[in-house]
Protein backbone atom coordinates (compact mmCIF):
# COMPACT_ATOMS: atom_id res chain seq x y z
CA UNK A 1 0.00 0.00 0.00
CA UNK A 2 1.21 3.45 -1.04
CA UNK A 3 0.08 7.10 -1.55
CA UNK A 4 1.17 6.92 -5.23
CA UNK A 5 -1.87 9.65 -6.59
CA UNK A 6 -3.29 10.29 -9.68
CA UNK A 7 -4.02 13.96 -9.77
CA UNK A 8 -7.31 14.31 -12.12
CA UNK A 9 -6.96 18.29 -12.37
CA UNK A 10 -3.44 18.07 -14.09
CA UNK A 11 -2.42 17.14 -17.52
CA UNK A 12 0.36 16.90 -19.85
CA UNK A 13 0.81 19.25 -22.98
CA UNK A 14 3.27 18.60 -25.48
CA UNK A 15 4.97 20.56 -27.16
CA UNK A 16 7.61 19.10 -30.32
CA UNK A 17 8.92 20.43 -33.29
CA UNK A 18 12.36 21.97 -34.16
CA UNK A 19 12.00 25.41 -32.22
CA UNK A 20 10.22 24.15 -29.46
CA UNK A 21 12.92 24.53 -26.62
CA UNK A 22 13.89 28.12 -28.55
CA UNK A 23 9.60 29.36 -28.25
CA UNK A 24 9.38 28.32 -24.73
CA UNK A 25 12.73 29.49 -23.81
CA UNK A 26 11.92 33.15 -25.12
CA UNK A 27 8.11 33.04 -23.21
CA UNK A 28 8.55 31.91 -19.62
CA UNK A 29 10.70 32.76 -16.03
CA UNK A 30 12.93 29.03 -16.44
CA UNK A 31 15.67 28.19 -18.43
CA UNK A 32 14.31 25.50 -21.04
CA UNK A 33 17.67 24.99 -21.87
CA UNK A 34 18.80 23.38 -18.87
CA UNK A 35 16.05 20.92 -18.92
CA UNK A 36 16.81 20.02 -22.22
CA UNK A 37 20.39 19.62 -22.02
CA UNK A 38 20.41 18.00 -18.31
CA UNK A 39 17.32 16.35 -18.45
CA UNK A 40 16.08 18.14 -15.37
CA UNK A 41 11.92 19.05 -14.26
CA UNK A 42 11.47 22.75 -13.31
CA UNK A 43 9.04 25.18 -12.49
CA UNK A 44 8.23 27.77 -14.50
CA UNK A 45 5.74 30.78 -14.73
CA UNK A 46 4.50 32.34 -18.10
CA UNK A 47 3.97 36.09 -17.04
CA UNK A 48 1.46 38.84 -18.60
CA UNK A 49 3.72 41.87 -20.60
CA UNK A 50 3.43 43.50 -17.08
CA UNK A 51 4.56 40.88 -14.99
CA UNK A 52 1.59 39.28 -13.45
CA UNK A 53 1.28 36.39 -13.27
CA UNK A 54 -0.79 34.17 -15.98
CA UNK A 55 0.18 30.33 -15.87
CA UNK A 56 2.76 27.91 -14.11
CA UNK A 57 4.18 24.30 -14.86
CA UNK A 58 6.36 21.70 -14.42
CA UNK A 59 8.75 21.26 -17.63
CA UNK A 60 10.41 18.13 -18.47
CA UNK A 61 12.29 16.15 -21.65
CA UNK A 62 9.10 14.31 -23.22
CA UNK A 63 9.78 10.46 -23.49
CA UNK A 64 12.03 9.81 -26.50
CA UNK A 65 13.82 13.10 -26.99
CA UNK A 66 10.67 14.07 -28.90
CA UNK A 67 10.12 17.76 -27.20
CA UNK A 68 8.76 18.89 -24.04
CA UNK A 69 6.09 18.13 -21.58
CA UNK A 70 4.20 20.82 -19.65
CA UNK A 71 2.69 19.28 -16.43
CA UNK A 72 0.00 21.71 -15.98
CA UNK A 73 -3.41 22.12 -14.39
CA UNK A 74 -6.04 20.87 -16.83
CA UNK A 75 -7.80 24.02 -16.40
CA UNK A 76 -5.18 26.29 -17.58
CA UNK A 77 -4.74 24.43 -20.90
CA UNK A 78 -7.06 26.20 -22.88
CA UNK A 79 -5.85 29.80 -22.26
CA UNK A 80 -2.23 28.56 -22.28
CA UNK A 81 -2.33 27.59 -25.89
CA UNK A 82 -3.51 30.34 -26.52
CA UNK A 83 -1.16 32.50 -25.08
CA UNK A 84 1.09 30.32 -27.16
CA UNK A 85 -0.63 30.52 -30.02
CA UNK A 86 -0.46 33.98 -29.28
CA UNK A 87 3.08 34.07 -29.91
CA UNK A 88 3.61 31.17 -31.63
CA UNK A 89 4.21 33.32 -35.37
CA UNK A 90 6.82 31.32 -37.16
CA UNK A 91 7.87 29.31 -34.94
CA UNK A 92 8.42 25.39 -35.72
CA UNK A 93 6.62 24.55 -32.98
CA UNK A 94 3.49 22.09 -31.92
CA UNK A 95 1.56 21.54 -28.76
CA UNK A 96 -0.89 18.89 -28.23
CA UNK A 97 -3.03 17.81 -24.96
CA UNK A 98 -1.95 14.12 -23.94
CA UNK A 99 -5.08 12.68 -22.58
CA UNK A 100 -3.52 9.58 -22.71
CA UNK A 101 -0.87 10.34 -19.75
CA UNK A 102 -1.10 11.01 -16.35
CA UNK A 103 0.30 13.16 -13.32
CA UNK A 104 1.06 10.81 -10.51
CA UNK A 105 2.44 12.25 -7.18
CA UNK A 106 3.45 10.47 -3.80
CA UNK A 107 5.26 11.81 -0.67
CA UNK A 108 7.06 8.42 -0.04
CA UNK A 109 7.80 6.75 -3.17
CA UNK A 110 11.61 7.67 -4.11
CA UNK A 111 11.64 4.62 -7.04
CA UNK A 112 9.21 4.89 -10.10
CA UNK A 113 6.44 3.03 -10.34
CA UNK A 114 6.30 0.16 -12.60
CA UNK A 115 4.67 2.23 -15.14
CA UNK A 116 6.19 4.69 -15.18
CA UNK A 117 7.85 6.79 -18.13
CA UNK A 118 9.57 9.74 -15.74
CA UNK A 119 9.75 10.19 -12.10
CA UNK A 120 11.23 12.71 -10.12
CA UNK A 121 11.67 14.88 -6.74
CA UNK A 122 8.79 17.35 -7.06
CA UNK A 123 11.02 20.85 -8.11
CA UNK A 124 9.44 23.23 -5.70
CA UNK A 125 9.67 22.02 -2.40
CA UNK A 126 10.99 18.77 -1.04
CA UNK A 127 8.19 18.20 0.99
CA UNK A 128 5.95 17.38 -1.73
CA UNK A 129 7.70 13.95 -2.02
CA UNK A 130 7.71 12.74 -5.80
CA UNK A 131 5.96 13.34 -9.23
CA UNK A 132 5.88 11.42 -12.34
CA UNK A 133 4.05 10.65 -15.78
CA UNK A 134 2.98 7.79 -16.66
CA UNK A 135 0.17 6.09 -19.39
CA UNK A 136 -3.60 5.98 -18.02
CA UNK A 137 -5.31 2.77 -18.28
CA UNK A 138 -8.73 1.25 -17.20
CA UNK A 139 -6.62 -0.97 -15.24
CA UNK A 140 -4.43 1.87 -13.64
CA UNK A 141 -4.45 0.75 -9.72
CA UNK A 142 -4.10 4.42 -8.58
CA UNK A 143 -5.45 6.29 -5.86
CA UNK A 144 -7.65 9.13 -7.32
CA UNK A 145 -8.50 10.98 -3.90
CA UNK A 146 -5.41 14.08 -3.79
CA UNK A 147 -6.56 14.96 -0.50
CA UNK A 148 -3.74 13.78 1.18
CA UNK A 149 -1.42 15.95 -1.92
CA UNK A 150 -3.68 19.09 -1.51
CA UNK A 151 -2.69 18.91 2.17
CA UNK A 152 0.88 19.21 1.54
CA UNK A 153 0.86 21.65 -0.96
CA UNK A 154 -0.73 24.29 1.44
CA UNK A 155 1.52 23.10 4.35
CA UNK A 156 4.73 23.69 2.49
CA UNK A 157 3.22 26.95 0.69
CA UNK A 158 3.12 26.38 -2.54
CA UNK A 159 1.29 28.44 -4.79
CA UNK A 160 -0.71 26.69 -8.08
CA UNK A 161 -1.78 29.39 -10.63
CA UNK A 162 -4.90 28.17 -11.46
CA UNK A 163 -5.51 28.15 -7.56
CA UNK A 164 -3.79 31.19 -6.28
CA UNK A 165 -3.01 33.39 -9.15
CA UNK A 166 -6.60 34.24 -10.77
CA UNK A 167 -7.07 37.08 -12.55
CA UNK A 168 -3.71 38.45 -13.53
CA UNK A 169 -2.97 40.27 -10.38
CA UNK A 170 -0.20 38.97 -8.80
CA UNK A 171 3.40 39.37 -9.22
CA UNK A 172 5.63 36.17 -9.05
CA UNK A 173 8.00 37.30 -6.49
CA UNK A 174 4.75 38.12 -3.75
CA UNK A 175 3.46 34.50 -4.62
CA UNK A 176 6.84 32.75 -3.67
CA UNK A 177 8.34 31.77 -7.17
CA UNK A 178 11.53 32.65 -6.33
CA UNK A 179 11.69 30.25 -3.75
CA UNK A 180 10.41 27.86 -5.32
CA UNK A 181 12.32 27.36 -7.56
CA UNK A 182 11.09 29.09 -10.68
CA UNK A 183 12.93 31.97 -11.81
CA UNK A 184 16.00 31.55 -13.20
CA UNK A 185 17.61 35.84 -13.38
CA UNK A 186 20.57 34.59 -15.59
CA UNK A 187 18.96 33.29 -18.88
CA UNK A 188 17.96 35.86 -21.83
CA UNK A 189 14.60 37.60 -21.93
CA UNK A 190 11.22 36.32 -21.74
CA UNK A 191 8.08 37.92 -21.20
CA UNK A 192 7.48 40.13 -18.34
CA UNK A 193 11.37 40.13 -17.49
CA UNK A 194 12.00 43.69 -16.79
CA UNK A 195 9.24 44.28 -14.07
CA UNK A 196 10.79 40.68 -12.28
CA UNK A 197 14.17 41.58 -12.38
CA UNK A 198 13.41 44.94 -10.62
CA UNK A 199 11.71 43.55 -8.31
CA UNK A 200 13.97 41.26 -7.33
CA UNK A 201 17.05 43.32 -7.39
CA UNK A 202 15.38 46.55 -5.90
CA UNK A 203 13.74 44.34 -3.09
CA UNK A 204 10.36 46.31 -3.16
CA UNK A 205 7.76 43.47 -1.97
CA UNK A 206 5.17 44.63 0.26
CA UNK A 207 3.50 41.15 1.00
CA UNK A 208 3.87 37.72 0.51
CA UNK A 209 2.22 34.03 0.92
CA UNK A 210 1.26 33.21 4.47
CA UNK A 211 -0.18 29.87 5.72
CA UNK A 212 -2.82 30.03 7.69
CA UNK A 213 -5.01 27.89 9.59
CA UNK A 214 -8.28 27.99 11.88
CA UNK A 215 -9.69 25.75 14.29
CA UNK A 216 -13.08 24.90 12.23
CA UNK A 217 -12.97 24.57 8.11
CA UNK A 218 -11.99 27.30 6.17
CA UNK A 219 -14.83 28.60 3.54
CA UNK A 220 -14.78 31.52 1.20
CA UNK A 221 -17.44 33.75 1.77
CA UNK A 222 -15.14 36.91 2.17
CA UNK A 223 -11.42 36.28 1.21
CA UNK A 224 -10.60 39.70 3.01
CA UNK A 225 -8.21 39.10 6.16
CA UNK A 226 -8.13 41.60 8.75
CA UNK A 227 -6.01 42.70 12.09
CA UNK A 228 -7.87 43.39 14.69
CA UNK A 229 -8.44 46.57 15.46
CA UNK A 230 -7.82 47.66 12.22
CA UNK A 231 -11.05 48.39 9.34
CA UNK A 232 -8.77 48.04 6.12
CA UNK A 233 -8.09 44.37 4.91
CA UNK A 234 -4.45 43.28 5.58
CA UNK A 235 -4.68 40.01 3.29
CA UNK A 236 -6.93 38.15 0.70
CA UNK A 237 -7.42 33.95 1.11
CA UNK A 238 -6.14 32.51 -1.92
CA UNK A 239 -6.66 28.66 -1.56
CA UNK A 240 -8.04 26.48 1.28
CA UNK A 241 -8.30 23.36 2.22
CA UNK A 242 -10.42 22.23 5.06
CA UNK A 243 -8.93 24.05 8.11
CA UNK A 244 -5.82 25.28 6.36
CA UNK A 245 -5.30 27.36 3.29
CA UNK A 246 -2.79 30.23 1.72
CA UNK A 247 -3.21 33.78 1.75
CA UNK A 248 -1.19 36.91 0.58
CA UNK A 249 -0.39 38.95 3.62
CA UNK A 250 0.68 42.90 3.89
CA UNK A 251 4.39 42.53 5.54
CA UNK A 252 3.53 45.64 7.15
CA UNK A 253 0.40 43.60 9.15
CA UNK A 254 2.70 40.93 10.12
CA UNK A 255 5.02 43.40 11.94
CA UNK A 256 2.31 44.75 13.77
CA UNK A 257 0.67 41.58 14.68
CA UNK A 258 4.30 40.34 15.94
CA UNK A 259 4.48 43.36 17.50
CA UNK A 260 1.45 43.90 19.34
CA UNK A 261 -0.09 40.79 19.94
CA UNK A 262 -3.00 41.64 17.75
CA UNK A 263 -5.06 38.32 15.90
CA UNK A 264 -5.55 38.40 12.44
CA UNK A 265 -9.29 36.80 11.10
CA UNK A 266 -11.38 35.59 8.28
CA UNK A 267 -15.03 35.93 8.01
CA UNK A 268 -14.97 37.20 12.00
CA UNK A 269 -12.98 34.02 12.83
CA UNK A 270 -9.60 33.92 14.65
CA UNK A 271 -7.01 32.80 12.47
CA UNK A 272 -3.13 31.60 13.15
CA UNK A 273 -0.57 32.86 10.42
CA UNK A 274 2.84 31.51 9.82
CA UNK A 275 5.34 32.06 7.27
CA UNK A 276 6.41 29.21 4.76
CA UNK A 277 9.71 27.35 5.69
CA UNK A 278 11.55 29.30 2.85
CA UNK A 279 9.63 32.60 3.74
CA UNK A 280 10.86 35.78 5.47
CA UNK A 281 9.51 39.42 6.59
CA UNK A 282 12.23 41.47 4.74
CA UNK A 283 13.12 43.12 7.75
CA UNK A 284 14.20 40.03 9.54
Amino acid sequence: MTDLCILHDRTILHLSGMDAATFLQGLITQDVQRTVKDGVAQLAVFLTPQGKVLHDFIIMPAQNDEGLWLDSARAAIEPLTKQLQRYRLRSKVQWRVRDDLGVLVSAHLPHAPTDALCWFADPRHAALGWRGVAPLSPSSDWNADNDAYEARRIACGVVEAHRDAVGERFFPLELGYEALNAIDYRKGCYVGQEVTARTHYKGTLRKGIAIISATTPITCDDPLIYVTGQERSCGELLSYHHTSGLALVRYDAWRHMRDTGARMMLNNIPIEVRLPDWGTLPDD
